[in-house]
């Protein structure tokens, strides 16, 4: 992550924006959920394949086989995180500039519980690549829900520009 953030803040952005892509931080997001989703079921695909190596008792997969994932979740980890954060402290007000960031890290933790909630008990009954796959769904659910409330938010501040 430590890599991509300048990669991205320096050349990738840059260039999208130059080819007039419309890389609102909205959109980021978006597209980071959906990599997320796409993380997931990659992981799910080598965990299959892990399940059934161990089956057979074959050859234990390398380890560089998880790249492809985490690249993948690293690259979703900052359209979401590091542009939500971002996106949290510009749209807010001044004077509530920290509780606003206080909150959106607040909601992280939260997720962060609940998936703990998850894994120790729904997700102990599953194989590790099912698991890999209902977290691949939820987050693609999740996606579909934040596009309907990005729509929204954008909606509502066109119709503010419009007015003013």
């Amino acid at each position: 992550i430590m890599i991509f953030i300048p990669l991205f803040d320096r050349f990738i952005y840059p260039v999208l924006q130059s080819r007039n892509w419309n890389i609102t931080p909205l959109r980021r997001m978006g597209v980071g959920m959906v990599l997320t989703s796409v993380s997931f079921f990659t992981s799910g695909i080598l965990e299959t394949a892990i399940q059934v190596q161990e089956a057979e008792g074959g050859e234990k997969i390398d380890i560089f086989w998880q790249v492809p994932q985490i690249t993948i979740l690293a690259v979703a980890e900052i359209l979401v995180s590091v542009t939500g954060l971002e996106f949290a402290y510009s749209v807010s007000p001044e004077r509530l500039k920290a509780l606003i960031m206080a909150l959106y890290l607040l909601t992280t933790a939260v997720g962060d519980f609940l998936g703990g909630v998850c894994y120790s008990s729904i997700f102990q009954t599953l194989s590790r690549s099912t698991t890999m796959y209902v977290c691949s769904l939820l987050m693609l659910g999740n996606s579909i829900v934040f596009r309907f409330v990005a729509k929204w938010w954008e909606q509502r501040e066109a119709e503010k520009k419009a007015s003013v």
